[in-house]
């Protein structure tokens, strides 16, 4: 039912609806048919009903209790702070709830009506969160790790940077970047390795993945601090691998061809572009199944065959307890499981080593 029904009552005409303030009537069979009827009703006859109604949904908003327009005793706060303060107590949407939340009590140990705290509060905790990590990155060896991704709802571009000592693994920051150019995100690495360098830090490696702009501003890393090793994430390159099986090899474009139909009629589950071996888990579900033509199972098996140990590889790769020896040895292992598959014809195995070798050489 559509939201503006309830300024409306029937009426003795028939497919027609009465106006409860001004006594029009005008025309409505069903929501379906005429929701933007009674709509245009509101807005254009009675406009301040309709400001009351985006009222109510902007007050019913968690982080409106923390920002400009609140009308309790809390003070307008920026935007990084409100995001955090809601954050902490997003399983609530009263505010007399919010204020007994645990978290909420940790971050803001104070009377409610000492608001101009929360902000000093925040900065706080982060201050001492980054000397505590800083204390314990003097004299470590440490890796910088740093992946990118898109704000699909506000479009903005995120870094966020992790260190890696070979004991613990550390969040530094997530930082908006005006852009995802190589040189932007160079700049942001910089900063912080100068950071990090500055508390007795010693960067051995920067770890991304293997897009074009973040190799670039390894690189360029690595000439200002020449110490500093580029490493491609070898996990991400297994993956590459995997989806340039699929699209180059005219098996993988017809096992998938199958997956995507198995998807549309309802078979199989969506898979996950970023989850990497879920093409792989997919085509595995489908020969567990049964699913399509007797015909159909041949591709999939032989898909499955190709794949087994890149999926493998991947799953033992992201494992914290990794190390490059690992790495190294799953990689000889796809190599042999390519070179030696009885069932690949001479042209798939053609192409399936040159993608080896592109990606790993």
């Amino acid at each position: 039912m559509t939201k503006y029904r309830i300024y409306f009552s029937k009426c003795d005409i028939a497919n027609k609806l009465q106006c409860n303030h001004c006594s029009d009537t005008v025309t409505y069979k069903s929501s379906h048919q005429h929701s933007s009827t009674l709509r245009n009703h509101i807005i254009g006859k009675h406009p301040e009903l309709n400001e009351e109604k985006n009222k109510e949904k902007q007050e019913n908003k968690i982080e409106t209790y923390f920002g400009p327009q609140s009308t309790n005793d809390l003070p307008a706060l920026p935007v990084k702070d409100r995001q955090a303060i809601a954050a902490c107590c997003c399983s609530h949407v009263l505010p007399f709830s919010v204020v007994e939340d645990k978290y909420f009590q940790w971050a803001y140990p104070c009377s409610v009506k000492q608001g101009d705290t929360i902000a000093t509060r925040i900065s706080e905790l982060a201050t001492e969160w980054r000397k505590k990590i800083q204390l314990k990155l003097k004299g470590k060896l440490l890796s910088i790790a740093l992946d990118g991704w898109t704000d699909s709802i506000s479009g903005n571009h995120h870094i966020c940077i992790l260190l890696w000592t070979g004991e613990d693994l550390f969040y530094w920051e997530s930082k908006v970047m005006t852009s995802k150019n190589s040189e932007s995100i160079y700049n942001e690495l910089s900063a912080v390795s100068n950071d990090i360098i500055s508390c007795g830090g010693k960067i051995v490696a920067a770890v991304a993945d293997n897009a074009r702009n973040m190799q670039s501003a390894l690189k360029m890393l690595n000439n200002e601090h020449n110490q500093i090793i580029p490493v491609p994430c070898c996990a991400h390159l297994l993956s590459l691998m995997m989806s340039d099986a699929l699209k180059k090899t005219s098996i993988g474009q017809l096992a998938m061809s199958m997956i995507d139909k198995f998807v549309h009629t309802g078979d199989l589950q969506r898979y996950s572009a970023t989850r990497w071996t879920s093409r792989f888990d997919a085509m595995k579900k489908a020969l567990e199944k049964s699913l399509g033509q007797v015909e159909d199972q041949a591709p999939l098996q032989q898909m499955v065959s190709i794949l087994a140990e890149v999926a493998h590889a991947i799953d033992q790769i992201q494992k914290d307890t990794s190390n490059i020896i690992d790495v190294i040895d799953r990689l000889y292992l796809i190599k042999k499981s390519w070179s030696s598959n009885p069932t690949l014809g001479d042209e798939t195995r053609s192409i399936l080593l040159d993608i080896y070798h592109d990606l790993i050489i």
